[in-house]
């Protein structure tokens, strides 16, 4: 039973799953942006984020927000035409069609943590490739010269090329 202006309505069950099964209120895409901008723990996403918004022409064009906030685009595009808010033009983590919103059920942290985490490692297994290739090298030219260094710690490396520099510095 549903009472409006002082009138008692039947409501059929159809009705009453649609009244009981409201969705939850989508946070708009200003809202998001603006959490972004004040929030210290979202520095990330706000330096790496781009969004998709709905052209009148042209359909659906993709931008990041950093070319957004140079273009003339900030004062003239209205923010119900933004679609979309991608985090390193791989992560949906806001979208109006779909109803995503990663920002306000905290899953972006854990987004934020497996990139941070995997670009980390990364950086460091490219350090540890290049070190072991600059070892190789090493190795290559002191073989040439019927002499086979092998270092044990980073003292070791640092002071063979000292004493490589003395020796060969002045040819270069």
């Amino acid at each position: 039973m549903l009472q409006l202006n002082n009138v008692n309505y039947t409501l059929l069950t159809d009705e009453v799953l649609l009244k009981n099964n409201k969705k939850e209120r989508l946070a708009p895409c200003k809202e998001i942006i603006n959490r972004l901008h004040w929030d210290d723990t979202l520095v990330d996403v706000l330096q790496h984020f781009s969004f998709i918004y709905k052209d009148r022409f042209e359909g659906n064009i993709k931008i990041s927000y950093q070319e957004y906030l140079n273009s003339e685009l900030k004062d003239d595009l209205p923010e119900h035409r933004i679609q979309t808010l991608i985090y390193r033009d791989n992560h949906i983590f806001w979208d109006k069609n779909q109803r995503i919103d990663l920002i306000n059920n905290g899953e972006i942290y854990y987004l934020i943590e497996k990139y941070t985490t995997f670009v980390t490692n990364a950086v460091n297994n490219d350090n540890r490739e290049l070190k072991k290739k600059n070892k190789r090298t090493i190795v290559e030219v002191d073989m040439l010269q019927d002499k086979i260094v092998d270092f044990d710690s980073e003292d070791d490396y640092v002071h063979y090329y000292d004493e490589y520099d003395l020796m060969f510095g002045k040819y270069l």
